[in-house]
């Protein structure tokens, strides 16, 4: 939902809960304030001025969410995704996709890690705001083979800082002929009551 901070173009901020349920699993929330990369600087880019909030709640059990809020983007939202920096350093590192919320699927993956977008991400509105509510996470295939979906959880509780959530548009895209670099993204937060 927008505020009235939101709707005025100042950033949003984070205030989500951490809670813990038997039926949930051992869950985590956590939150993530993104910017534009610096590697989006460039003639021309439609969406250098993007921001953003991102709200994840991830479960042990498998229960994987995010709900979020971007805003001044123009091109087409094509993924959304957390990744583990393999420098250790969710701020400016890179890394592979660990999760995957929304995206383009169809007629093919243009971020494609081997593993489906649950669904796929709001567009723009005449606000020029995209929010989605608890989108679903799907665990990225290959990142299985390092560690047991409920260890990736507990690892993220444990090391926040090491991931990072990222946000592809088309825009980005097309600039870097499809190789995988974000044009929104901010580090990952172990949010506090």
């Amino acid at each position: 939902p927008s505020t009235s901070e939101e709707a005025s173009g100042a950033r949003p901020t984070i205030a989500p809960t951490t809670t813990t349920s038997a039926a949930a699993g051992e869950c985590h929330d956590f939150a993530s304030r993104l910017n534009v990369h610096p590697t989006q600087v460039f003639d021309n880019n439609h969406d250098a001025d993007m921001f953003g909030v991102a709200r994840l709640r991830l479960c042990t059990n498998g229960t994987l969410t995010v709900s979020t809020s971007f805003h001044a983007g123009k091109t087409m939202l094509i993924a959304t995704h957390v990744h583990l920096a393999s420098t250790g350093d969710g701020t400016d590192g890179t890394g592979d996709a660990v999760i995957n919320f929304c995206g383009v699927n169809e007629p093919r993956r243009l971020v494609d890690d081997g593993t489906d977008y649950t669904e796929d991400c709001a567009g723009w509105d005449e606000n020029v705001a995209s929010s989605q509510e608890g989108v679903r996470g799907a665990v990225v295939a290959a990142s299985l083979r390092h560690m047991f979906l409920a260890e990736r959880v507990l690892d993220i509780a444990a090391r926040p800082e090491m991931y990072y959530f990222d946000v592809h548009t088309l825009g980005s895209f097309k600039r870097w002929q499809g190789r995988g670099i974000g044009a929104c993204r901010g580090p990952l937060e172990l949010a506090s009551r």
